[in-house]
């Protein structure tokens, strides 16, 4: 995806396009969360399966439209006009795509590598006793937290130093993986139920920040693109970092709510029958009259 970005995007587009498109990965969450849940309670299929077959669906419909329309760089492809190729290669320069492809892939590489190890040393100290659950999770916040704040300084230090910046970046988005094994298994623990309901909603919170990131740094950016203005930008960020180290370490739970209980999920399955019970009869009513 960043390989395509790096050939397809215009130098002063790059931020607004990128976070538009990672956006995308929450808004598929906002959307896909809701759909299977529907699925799961209709007759379609039999109920759950019906949201592995169309969820599954509409991913081989997107493959066979990628794979038709979406090519390695501008020049290959056969529906764009000269003047659209003239408009992206406008102020791009690309030195080495395979290089610029594989560095800015390989950081989220080592942040799945870096959550998964992450997660299989939580659970394996949980099961032996040597922590609780909780702690657990606020270490692993307190890690990802400070993790990255150290990355964001040595960034905001590094100047031009090429390796340095990489390997700032890198140790970034390695300890941002324990976040994997934090705050995001919280849904999990509070409420393995509703697990999906909390996920979407927290994802369509946090999905405002792919709109709001690019307007906060392109304003700040966009006529003074100087290191001084992006140690203004690492400077909020670990601030907002460091804010949630505290909430989460003072908030935190990772028990189960009693909104989760088994009493409540009867009462709700109830409530919905009575919904599609009163919403058949209402359609019945209507098609007599």
């Amino acid at each position: 995806m960043y390989n395509l970005l790096g050939r397809w995007v215009r130098e002063e587009e790059k931020t607004l396009v990128e976070a538009v498109v990672i956006s995308g990965i929450n808004i598929g969450t906002v959307l896909g969360m809701p759909l299977a849940a529907i699925l799961s309670n209709s007759k379609i299929w039999g109920g759950w399966p019906a949201a592995f077959y169309v969820i599954g669906a509409i991913g081989c419909f997107w493959f066979c439209f990628w794979s038709l329309f979406v090519t390695n760089s501008p020049s290959e492809q056969k529906c764009i006009t000269a003047k659209e190729i003239e408009y992206i290669n406008g102020t791009k320069i690309i030195e080495d795509s395979k290089k610029n492809g594989f560095l800015a892939s390989f950081p989220y590489v080592l942040q799945s590598a870096v959550g998964c190890l992450g997660g299989y040393i939580s659970d394996e100290v949980i099961k032996h006793g040597y922590v609780t659950p909780i702690f657990a999770r606020k270490f692993c916040n307190i890690l990802a937290c400070f993790g990255s704040i150290a990355g964001l300084i040595i960034s905001g230090s590094a100047g031009c130093d090429i390796i340095s910046q990489i390997s700032a970046f890198g140790l970034t988005m390695a300890f941002g993986g324990l976040w994997y094994c934090s705050y995001m298994i919280s849904y999990l623990d509070m409420s393995p139920e509703y697990a999906g309901t909390l996920i979407g909603i927290a994802s369509t919170l946090s999905g405002l920040t792919g709109f709001i990131t690019p307007i906060f740094v392109g304003a700040l950016t966009n006529k003074k693109p100087t290191f001084g203005q992006w140690r203004i930008i690492f400077g909020v960020t670990i601030i907002l970092l460091i804010l949630n180290a505290f909430v989460y370490q003072f908030s935190a739970t990772a028990e189960k709510q009693n909104w989760d209980d088994d009493h409540h999920t009867e009462r709700s399955n109830r409530w919905r029958k009575y919904l599609r019970c009163m919403f058949r009869n209402k359609r019945t009513e209507e098609n007599d009259s």
